[in-house]
């Protein structure tokens, strides 16, 4: 009798004893349970689908992570812009490549007071390099009305490319909007 025909018996004849009993001369009692080849082909296919599906869900949190460092970055370059838009006043804001860093010494971290506002997309989300088109030299300036400069003037609209391992993503930046595109290789 197999584990099955004694789980169906069981459950229909709950008042008959737990041994399975074969009725075949020459056989012993036996008792309901797993055997050793039953739980190494469990834990077979439990190896066989982890393995299929770990990488997957690897890449799906690296693209999480970069998907987030970048609406951070959006999201804080566009405060630096209305900040500059509220004080009446010009900001300039430094940009690192590697670590990938923004930093503008004009502007108190909103939670930090004492502090010069900085953004490290290095230790927050492992990102591995910061790259920028559109903007010549590592700064760019906000000036009163929210418009962007670089050293040679006026910048419509320009980009900031962030890389982690496996992913990138594209900030895209113009004066009305920041747009956001995270790509694989």
């Amino acid at each position: 009798m197999s584990f099955v025909e004694y789980a169906l018996s069981a459950a229909l004849y709950p008042d008959k004893p737990t041994q399975i009993i074969n009725k075949r001369p020459g056989r012993k009692t036996l008792r309901p349970g797993i055997t050793l080849i039953d739980l190494i082909v469990t834990i077979l296919i439990i190896g066989i689908v982890s393995a299929v599906t770990l990488p997957r869900m690897a890449e799906s949190y690296q693209r999480h992570y970069l998907q987030s460092a970048a609406a951070m970055l959006s999201g804080h370059l566009s405060y630096l812009k209305r900040q500059a838009i509220i004080r009446g006043r010009s900001l300039t804001v430094q940009l690192s490549s590697s670590p990938p860093i923004i930093a503008c010494s004009q502007v108190a971290m909103p939670n930090q007071p004492g502090q010069s506002y900085k953004l490290d997309l290095a230790t927050e989300f492992q990102l591995t390099e910061m790259s920028w088109d559109g903007i010549v030299g590592p700064e760019i300036r906000f000036d009163r009305h929210g418009h962007t400069y670089s050293s040679e003037g006026r910048i419509e609209t320009w980009s900031i490319r962030l890389k982690s391992a496996n992913s990138s993503a594209l900030l895209a930046i113009s004066p009305d909007h920041i747009d956001v595109t995270v790509t694989s290789p």
